[in-house]
């Protein structure tokens, strides 16, 4: 057992907060060098890290406390721990952080299938009847002392916001029901420093019409996706689009339901992923961001739907989703989304036995339009994702769901 870990979890200092950010009642600060996004409704915070060792941090929100501090804590460990072997733990170390609150904190090795043996660390601030929840999932040890000074950034800034918890535990609001797809619009604005789906983000209200995905005799037109290896070396979907004039855009931006906003793209930071292609001889030809690639080009059916590959790599066509078509229980990595009839959803991630983390997940209202779905949880807080139909899967964001 690492004595350092026993040092960082008792090291947190009697400080005012310095919190730039608020999700779900917690305020926070983001530590230099990391990033942060929303993910089904559950801000994640995660460490830049080109080295293959990583910190994510999932700030579960705050609210009202239930029962003593021990017997909050052991059903936290009891929720984050239902899919994991638990290898060993601390014990609970508790810092007195004033008029704060007093922190409660517990680290694990645990093993997983998926990501073998690796640290979580649960810390549980309580304050009076209220309490906030941040989960800690690293890589390994190394990683963890490697990040020490930017965990005890987060730690220190971390405070719960009054007016965002409830005194006591009240029965669940109901959420209105939402008219779902029936022509209405998502907001718009102009967020050319935020990337679509992330907190902030509204697609611009103007662009190109996104054509129904088809193979036509000049290549592909519409959006398509393939899988790609994503950063953490899982798989994940890679959306494109392409159109007619020869233009095509990895991870297109939206510029509303059907538009994809090439001009505020080509002015991404860095990489745009605009750029051009040509078909020609069973031969596509790409240039995008100066980088010039040619690939065997074919295509075909499968049960009816089209697809095409460039090398080996099989694309398949990404369409609209459809209110009717999107109702129903979606399962896919981890995570679970159940969208109902009336607009409301819930989302969590989910154990190995298929049942959903409820204090990791989120509820409230969706309103699909087009290749954009909304979400407005029951704290008021709302994001937009990209969203297709595929062969009986459906692509939100970074993962491929399965019905269930």
């Amino acid at each position: 057992m690492s004595k350092y870990w026993v040092a960082l979890a008792v090291l947190v200092l009697l400080v005012a907060p310095a919190f730039g950010d608020i999700s779900k009642g917690t305020k926070y600060s983001v530590p230099s060098g990391w990033s942060a996004a929303d993910k089904d409704g559950v801000r994640i915070l995660s460490t830049n890290d080109k080295d293959g060792g990583e910190i994510i941090v999932l700030l579960l929100g705050a609210e009202a406390a239930s029962g003593t501090s021990d017997e909050q804590l052991a059903a936290l460990e009891k929720q984050v721990t239902a899919d994991v072997k638990v290898n060993w733990g601390t014990k609970v170390f508790v810092t007195e952080r004033g008029d704060l609150g007093t922190y409660y904190m517990k680290n694990m090795e645990v093993s997983s299938a998926e990501m073998g043996t690796h640290g979580r660390m649960i810390a549980l601030l309580v304050r009076g009847d209220q309490r906030a929840v941040l989960l800690f999932i690293f890589s390994n040890q190394a990683t963890w002392e490697k990040h020490a000074a930017g965990v005890q950034t987060l730690l220190k800034s971390v405070s719960i916001d009054a007016k965002a918890v409830t005194a006591k535990p009240t029965a669940p609001v109901a959420t209105p029901a939402l008219t779902v797809s029936k022509g209405g619009r998502h907001p718009t604005g102009e967020t050319p420093d935020h990337y679509p789906g992330s907190p902030g983000w509204l697609p611009s209200g103007r662009g190109t019409t996104i054509p129904a995905p088809r193979v036509t005799k000049s290549g592909p037109v519409g959006m398509w996706w393939r899988y790609q290896v994503t950063s953490n070396n899982s798989m994940g979907p890679l959306p494109m689009v392409f159109l007619a004039d020869g233009t095509i855009a990895h991870h297109p931006r939206p510029g509303s339901g059907t538009q994809v906003d090439l001009e505020q793209q080509r002015k991404q930071r860095g990489s745009t992923g605009v750029g051009t292609f040509n078909v020609k001889d069973g031969k596509m030809t790409t240039l995008i961001d100066g980088y010039t690639q040619t690939e065997t080009f074919t295509s075909g059916k499968d049960k009816g739907e089209e697809w095409f590959e460039l090398g080996k790599g099989r694309h398949y066509p990404l369409a609209l989703a459809t209110a009717k078509s999107i109702v129903g229980t979606w399962k896919g990595a981890g995570q679970k989304y159940v969208f109902r009839a009336d607009g409301t959803f819930e989302s969590g991630h989910i154990t190995n036995n298929s049942e959903m983390t409820v204090t990791q997940s989120g509820r409230g209202t969706y309103q699909l339009d087009g290749y954009l779905l909304g979400f407005t949880l029951a704290d008021g807080m709302q994001y937009i994702s990209v969203v297709g139909s595929t062969g009986g899967f459906l692509v939100i964001g970074s993962v491929v769901y399965t019905r269930q």
